[in-house]
């Protein structure tokens, strides 16, 4: 979890997946000033990006050479797993977009 932005991942038909940041509104943070984010915030993704368009790519993931036919976030949200056509099971960082494992 992360106070600034939340995450939202998608897969498409030709392999590849994108997981993007989409910041809260000034108002979400507000009410979270209570909560306790376990995941530390890194100040380059703070603020969302100058355009003021409030959703940003974090990172493009490659590997699957079909389409993506499901697409999740595991329980501690340090990783997404996703399958795909192709008939493989992937495994991604989601702070630093690499393939985990196979």
């Amino acid at each position: 979890f992360h106070k600034s932005y939340v995450l939202l991942a998608a897969g498409f038909e030709d392999g590849h997946a994108v997981l993007y940041r989409c910041y809260r509104t000034e108002m979400e943070i507000a009410m979270l000033t209570d909560q306790d984010f376990p995941h530390e915030e890194d100040i380059s993704y703070s603020s969302p990006p100058a355009d003021h368009s409030n959703i940003a790519v974090h990172s493009r993931l490659v590997g699957h050479s079909r389409a993506i036919t499901s697409i999740f976030f595991n329980l501690l949200e340090d990783q997404l797993v996703t399958t795909s056509i192709d008939k493989s099971v992937r495994f991604w960082g989601i702070d630093s977009g690499e393939m985990l494992k196979v």
